[in-house]
């Protein structure tokens, strides 16, 4: 059974002039059929269109930002290093990025030891919600946020670090046409917006996992690669 522990827990630091911490934590122990976690939140202060990076001691299993993306550029999962970003719907986030962290096994670190600041002039252009929400290994999804917009002539390219057995956008019109070679890098073409229009930010995709052949194959969204050329003056983004 697992056993649910409550802890109040209040770290702080400043960074630009502000006070960042993390605190009420839900933590449980592992055992032999669950993996110990934890769920935190991470409260900011006048970070405005910035982002915020949480360094964990070490690796984990899953590292999920409920109300947030992430910015995979800045991210590395296999060092602990995890930048967040919330370009879209900031009344939802509310002042607080609300994280589920799943420990490795055998390996679960104090929670004091996590690292967490804010920085308001961290930018990022290209934002990728969170994913996986969980750790089945099955499927997940996510949207892609774009602060310049999406164009007419505009290329969206997608990379995993590995393939995957299926890919699909789901919020975008018929225009649209999406290739890919290998089942590990995506393109996307068929954007409609005239420049000036600036209201197509997003793009929203469902992926699942290839794990047919019995190998770990799932990633999060901080191991992906986006980037977007730019029709208007053939520029490449990459994040």
């Amino acid at each position: 059974m697992k056993v649910a522990i409550f802890i109040a827990i209040v770290f702080a630091g400043i960074v630009n002039g502000q006070i960042v911490r993390h605190e009420n934590a839900l933590t449980w122990p592992e055992n032999d059929h669950t993996l110990g976690g934890a769920i935190v939140d991470f409260v900011y202060e006048e970070i405005g269109n910035g982002s915020c990076q949480v360094s964990l001691p070490s690796m984990v299993n899953l590292f999920h930002v409920v109300n947030g993306f992430i910015v995979p550029e800045s991210s590395s999962p296999v060092e602990g290093l995890y930048t967040i970003s919330a370009p879209t719907h900031w009344s939802l986030v509310n002042g607080t990025f609300k994280v589920l962290i799943l420990f490795d096994r055998g390996s679960a670190f104090a929670l004091e030891d996590i690292v967490f600041a804010c920085d308001p002039l961290a930018i990022s252009d290209i934002n990728v919600y969170s994913f996986p929400q969980n750790n089945l290994m099955g499927e997940a999804s996510s949207t892609i946020c774009y602060r310049r917009a999406f164009h007419v002539g505009d290329v969206l390219t997608i990379t995993f670090p590995v393939r995957v057995r299926e890919f699909n956008v789901t919020t975008w019109n018929s225009n649209y046409e999406l290739t890919t070679e290998d089942n590990i890098t995506y393109t996307l073409t068929g954007f409609q917006a005239p420049i000036g229009n600036d209201f197509n930010t997003e793009v929203s995709f469902h992926l699942v996992y290839d794990m047919e052949d019995g190998v770990d194959r799932w990633f999060s969204a901080g191991d992906i690669t986006v980037s977007i050329t730019k029709a208007a003056d053939s520029e490449v983004i990459i994040v």
